[in-house]
This record gives structure tokens, sequence and C-alpha cells, in this order.
């Protein structure tokens, strides 16, 4: 899922990067040409049947799906996307009409890759100046930049970020993290130098 673009563009990066425009070429990944393609890590509900049985699984009292399980323990992961808290509720009903029901509390976020994707950008060009005041002013000096996530569990994001020009260094990596039910946690961590002024950030 490449997408390259030449010419006048804006760089890709993460939430504690600053976006640049740059005069130059780019490489990126771009999700949206998979429409069919979730991104984020799907919820994973379970339960156990005392007998086969009819399993309806309700997202925010709206039904989803419905599964034949045999006896035993089960588990549903395929529960259709769905962005920030939710509950889900199972409705487990054998041959009889007897039912069970039971709620738990989901949490899903974009903020967070599916285990094993990567997702990056890269650039190299030259910074444009004055922009919405010159047509066409641009650094003489070349500029390069990379971004990169990559999802290694249901619950942990990595992230790794890298510029460098002439006299001018900076670099710094992150993780989105799962917290249950409440949210998402994000840290960062990042170093930079030009010429013989450094800074950071945390």
């Amino acid at each position: 899922m490449p997408t390259y673009q030449v010419g006048d563009l804006i760089t890709g990066g993460l939430a504690w990067t600053r976006p640049v425009r740059l005069g130059g070429v780019q490489i990126r990944r771009n999700f949206g040409l998979r429409s069919d393609l979730v991104t984020m890590p799907l919820p994973e509900v379970s339960g156990t049947a005392a007998v086969p049985s009819t399993v309806d699984l309700y997202v925010n009292s709206t039904r989803r799906s419905s599964h034949e399980v045999p006896a035993g323990p089960f588990s549903i992961s395929d529960i259709p996307a769905v962005s920030g808290d939710a509950t889900a509720r199972l409705v487990v009903r054998d041959a009889l009409g007897r039912e069970t029901v039971t709620e738990t509390p989901l949490f899903a976020s974009a903020d967070l890759l599916a285990p094993g994707l990567i997702d990056y950008s890269a650039e190299i060009g030259f910074a444009r100046r004055n922009y919405g005041l010159e047509s066409f002013n641009y650094d003489e000096r070349p500029f390069g930049m990379a971004s990169a996530r990559y999802g290694l569990t249901d619950r942990l994001t990595l992230e790794a970020h890298a510029e460098a020009g002439l006299d001018f260094l900076n670099g710094g990596a992150g993780a989105a993290f799962a917290l249950g039910t409440l949210g998402i946690g994000t840290a960062a961590v990042a170093g930079s130098r030009y010429g013989d002024e450094s800074g950071f950030l945390v």
C-alpha cells in the first residue's frame, strides 16, 4: 500500500512531531487504499456454554452478530470495529431457550495498530519558505524526515521519528498503549541538535 508523491508536499509524522512543507519526494503507507483493512486491534470477548448454544453479540445495544458454539469455552474476535468505549453484551441461548447474559466493557482506538502492521512516511527535499506569501521560495539546504509506527501487541504500538539536514539532527521514540477501558496513554522522548545548540522533549 505505498503511495509516492513528487512536488510540493506536507511531511507525515506522529502526534508529538511537527509537519513540514517540502518540495521533494515522499513515500508513505496509505491504508486508505484498502477499504477492507481494519488497522486497529479489534476487541475480543469470551464466555462458556454448558451445552451447544447460540451466542448473540450486542455492542451498545445493537445486535452485531450471531454464532453457533459447541459446549465449552468460546471466544469471538471478529467484533465489528468500534472507536472509543462501548459495552458488549453476550446472550447465550441453549436449545431449550434458556439464556445467560453477560456484559463486558470494550475500548478500541485508531491510535493503536493491529499486531504486525507498520505505518511509515519518509520524505527528502527542500523546505518551503514563506508559504502563502511567495510562490517559489525554497531553502537551498536539503532536508530529510522519516516516521514509523509498529503494532507490537493489541495493547502497544511503538513509534520512531528522525529528521536530518546540514548541521541539524533530530530524533525520538514513543509509544501508544491501552489503559484498559479508560482510554489510550502516550509517551515520547526526543532530542535535537542544530550547530552548537541542543534541545529535548519528554
